[in-house]
């Protein structure tokens, strides 16, 4: 043991002026490999630091201010407003006036002089229309002609002629009868455009009506009220066009020929004078013979909804393909007028415009009266053909000098049921398939309802 110590001591001494310089390379060793490894993790963080630099500095300049934050807030909250003003306006259009309050959707009172009111209202707001919103009435009758001296003029009723004949003067037709023409002259100059009452078929119907039934006369009004609504709209476009007008050659419009839901409009019929309403021409009569079990409103000129499967009688394929479904009541209407040739796109354009209403809150008669607007009209179809003044069918009637087309539309109309269903009548969403007690079995359609 003593041995081993002693030769380490001896290694130890002979070469202890070396272990200085091997300490050294040691520790110099060390530090030259902790530097390279040091400095590749500095180069690696550095080109780290670099790209967060360049990641800050591009954030700096695309991160918008707090101000632009708010103005798109504030934007956002407009769409959100604007979404929900939509959804509202949509709603409105369909919170119309009614012609009588408290009948819908079911009167208190059952007896028949609830209803027959109603008819009395009706007719006297159809008339309000006519009269003071169109300032119209029809051309001079065939009794009129004659009071006035001027003969007759063959079969002529409600201001159309049928027929030939002899005037009073002993010549033909009209046009070298100078009481005749100053007879129509001076209607023509009185009144703002042509049009009676009973151009809408609904006018006709609560003439005389008979009561037969409270749930018969309720699906009697409304549909009557559904018509108005349309008829108020064709009325508000012409009353629009014809602004200032005094005289039938001044006006656009010049005659309103019939609004009618279940055929075309037509003004004289391939059967003679039969199917006017009461001689008048425009639509054909509502007296047309209804289908069992519906009673009195069968008869009449009811607004054709269109649902799945129940197409609709005015036109095979419309356009727009849309059916009344859990949203909206669609609904396809007839409608013609004579215009002077130079405001035919002038008139569709009308007729398809916003327009202003009111309505009173939870259709109340004491509600609080609301203004709203609504654009429910929708063209399918369109023909325009020209006049010839000088036809029997235009005989005791005076456009003025230019020339005139008569045109015929097919057009949707729309409801929204979110709007008006808490008023509908059970029977009627019964028929519309929306009760639970389940759609109608008897047909909708062309065949009538």
């Amino acid at each position: 043991m003593n041995m081993v110590i002693d030769l380490i001591k001896g290694y130890l001494k002979k070469y202890s002026a070396l272990l200085l310089p091997a300490g050294l390379l040691l520790v110099g060793l060390v530090l030259f490999v902790l530097t390279i490894l040091i400095g590749r993790t500095v180069g690696a963080k550095k080109q780290d630091w670099e790209r967060m630099a360049q990641t800050l500095d591009s954030l700096a300049q695309t991160t918008p201010p707090k101000e632009q934050a708010e103005q798109v807030q504030r934007v956002l909250q407009q769409y959100k407003a604007d979404a929900e003003a939509v959804q509202r306006m949509s709603v409105q259009s369909s919170q119309r006036e009614l012609i009588k309050y408290g009948i819908f959707p079911k009167s208190e009172d059952t007896s028949s002089q609830v209803y027959l009111d109603f008819g009395r209202r009706y007719r006297a707001a159809v008339e309000q229309m006519i009269t003071d919103r169109l300032k119209a009435l029809d051309a001079p009758s065939e009794s009129e002609i004659r009071a006035a001296g001027g003969g007759t003029v063959g079969a002529v009723r409600g201001g159309e002629f049928l027929g030939g004949g002899m005037t009073g003067f002993g010549q033909p037709g009209t046009a070298d009868n100078p009481m005749v023409n100053a007879v129509c002259n001076a209607r023509a100059e009185r009144i703002a455009m042509y049009a009676h009452p009973r151009v809408f078929a609904w006018y006709d119907f609560w003439e005389s009506y008979q009561f037969v039934g409270a749930e018969q006369a309720l699906r009697d009004c409304w549909f009557a009220q559904t018509a108005y609504w349309i008829y108020e709209d064709v009325v508000a476009a012409i009353e629009a066009m014809n602004t200032g007008s005094q005289r039938v050659a001044d006006s656009p419009v010049k005659r309103l020929l019939g609004v009618s839901f279940q055929r075309p409009v037509s003004d004289v019929s391939a059967g003679g004078f039969s199917g006017g309403i009461g001689g008048m021409p425009g639509v054909v009569s509502p007296r047309l013979g209804g289908v069992g079990g519906f009673g009195g409103s069968m008869t009449s000129d009811q607004p054709a909804y269109v649902l799945p499967g129940m197409p609709s009688p005015l036109i095979s394929r419309p356009w727009t393909a849309r059916i009344g479904n859990e949203d909206i009541d669609v609904v396809h209407f007839a409608v013609s007028v004579i215009v002077d040739s130079r405001y035919t796109q002038a008139f569709l354009k009308e007729l398809c415009s916003s327009r202003p209403h009111t309505y009173r809150e939870g259709f109340k008669e004491n509600g609080e009266i609301r203004q709203a607007r609504h654009n429910q009209i929708t063209i399918l179809a369109s023909t325009f053909s020209a006049v010839d003044k000088q036809s029997p069918s235009h005989f005791y009637y005076r456009y003025g000098t230019d020339a005139v087309m008569r045109v015929d539309l097919v057009c949707e109309y729309l409801f929204v049921r979110k709007a008006y269903d808490e008023i509908k009548p059970e029977p009627v969403k019964v028929l519309l398939g929306q009760s639970a007690a389940g759609a109608s079995a008897m047909p909708f359609g062309p065949a009538g309802y």
